[in-house]
């Protein structure tokens, strides 16, 4: 169930709440310090292209393998330390128009941009979390040792009637950081 999607304005009506930061730590970013210190993320631009939808992001989209998408990779900083690196998968119909210059300039939040320049509100995502071991790109990326224990976390998420719109592996240097999530019981 998609909460927090929509805002009630007394004597105005109800609007679709708007992707800013303070929405995004309260509801799509788990990472916090080991001891409990939380804030919002430096992020890095690494890479943006256009390519042909591999197997699992295709399967996690409801697309086919070989179908035309954007993939994206970020590195994020917290306290000037990388400690997250983003991939995300796009897929390219939905996304008309994204190019490069027009992802690293956006004012606000990836899902902000979704929001406001493609009409596509993410509502809820779906995670689902493994431990790992630091590959060659991960070591390149967040500078751990091979075979460093970290944590993967592979996102779809979802617009409104569960229409998958980004898939996103997120890969966490976890020596000092931990990914939180506060559960709530449905109103």
């Amino acid at each position: 169930m998609a909460e927090h999607i929509l805002v009630r304005r007394q004597g105005r009506g109800t609007f679709v709440a708007v992707h800013n930061s303070d929405r995004f730590m309260f509801q799509f970013f788990h990472v916090e310090r080991s001891d409990g210190l939380r804030q919002a993320p430096q992020v890095e631009f690494v890479a943006f292209e256009r390519v042909r939808m591999e197997e699992e992001p295709a399967q996690a989209l409801g697309l086919r393998t070989g179908e035309p998408a954007i993939q994206i990779d970020n590195r994020l900083l917290l306290q000037g330390r990388a400690v997250i690196h983003d991939r995300l998968t796009l897929p390219a119909m939905l996304f008309k128009g994204l190019t490069e210059k027009r992802f690293r300039d956006r004012p606000s939040t990836i899902y902000h941009l979704y929001q406001t320049e493609f009409g596509i509100t993410v509502t809820l995502a779906r995670e689902r979390a493994r431990a790992m071991t630091a590959d060659r790109s991960v070591v390149r990326i967040l500078g751990v040792a091979q075979g460093a224990p970290v944590m993967e976390v592979r996102r779809t998420a979802l617009t409104f009637g569960d229409k998958p719109v980004e898939y996103r592996v997120s890969t966490i240097n976890t020596a000092q950081y931990e990914y939180v999530h506060q559960l709530s019981r449905p109103a």
